[in-house]
């Protein structure tokens, strides 16, 4: 793995949105956070106006509207507490994650997840791992890689400029 990238390389942006990118850049929308991750008609709250959207779960918006009591770092330390909604939430957090990341392999294959944005700060690792195990069976498909990079300005500002030089270059 030494001296050279994975093949596909994938990046989850958790903040207010959910943000997806990948490299090598391929033709498409590439709408990640819209991707579908459950049925249950109740789970409506992506800006978008679809249903089961990993946004309408995860996004720092659709959070704030699901618990119109409190504000996401409430519902994840109310989490740790044991309080049943906030746990159950939890819980479903990352396992829309998870399902998004096993669709995201069983289309493109594996390869490495960074996973950043102001709200990775509510990810346990560990948790999203043992649901997407349950998710990725096939062996072929098990050398994924998932990895935390820690929020910073920085590196969106330099993500911007990479993307707006890209669209001048095309």
């Amino acid at each position: 793995m030494h001296g050279r990238l994975d093949s596909v390389v994938r990046v989850w942006t958790l903040g207010v949105g959910i943000g997806y990118g990948r490299y090598p850049f391929t033709p498409g929308v590439w709408e990640g956070g819209h991707t579908v991750v459950t049925l249950d008609e109740k789970e409506c709250y992506c800006g978008c106006g679809g249903r089961g959207h990993l946004e309408g779960i995860m996004g720092h918006r659709a959070m704030r509207l699901r618990f119109l009591d409190m504000e996401p770092e409430e519902v994840f330390e109310a989490a740790k507490a044991g309080v049943p909604r906030c746990l159950e939430f939890k819980r479903l957090w990352h396992k829309a994650l998870a399902a998004a990341t096993a669709s995201s392999i069983h289309m493109a294959g594996p390869g490495r997840f960074f996973l950043t944005g102001f709200n990775v700060r509510f990810l346990e690792m560990a948790m999203l791992r043992d649901y997407l195990q349950q998710m990725v069976k096939m062996s072929s498909l098990q050398s994924y890689a998932l990895e935390i990079v820690e929020d910073d300005p920085l590196l969106r500002v330099l993500g911007g400029a990479i993307s707006a030089e890209q669209a001048v270059g095309r």
